[in-house]
């Protein structure tokens, strides 16, 4: 099954338990309505039909994640970051410089990016 990001998941936590501080503070009518839509979120994002079993699999998963990446050299669950893709462009010479002539412009080849390796 598809998991949000740690971050995402993380923060629907800490807004769905800081609504319901506020909520049994001083129940308001839209308090109610964003407290349900958290709900809601929550679980779809956990898969989910209860609260308590979104709440219960989200904090799961988040501890899940956190020992994994504590336990992994790279802090990325052990995936090495993908290399992006290097494309050569070509660009005539005219776009360049605005007054040269078409017929007598060579294009101009301008080298790919050097992409940043980190950690590998």
């Amino acid at each position: 099954m598809l998991m949000p990001l740690p971050a995402t998941l993380q923060g629907l936590l800490t807004r769905y338990e800081t609504l319901l501080a506020e909520q049994s503070a001083a129940p308001e009518a839209a308090l109610g309505a964003r407290v349900r839509d958290l709900e809601y979120t929550l679980c779809v994002s956990t898969g989910t039909r209860e609260i308590s079993e979104a709440l219960e699999t989200a904090r799961a998963y988040l501890a899940a994640t956190a020992a994994t990446t504590a336990t992994t050299p790279t802090g990325s669950g052990g995936c090495r970051r993908a290399t992006a893709v290097t494309r050569r462009e070509v660009i005539p010479a005219s776009a360049e410089r605005p007054g040269a002539s078409r017929a007598a412009a060579a294009p101009v080849v301008v080298p790919p990016p050097v992409a940043a390796t980190a950690g590998t």
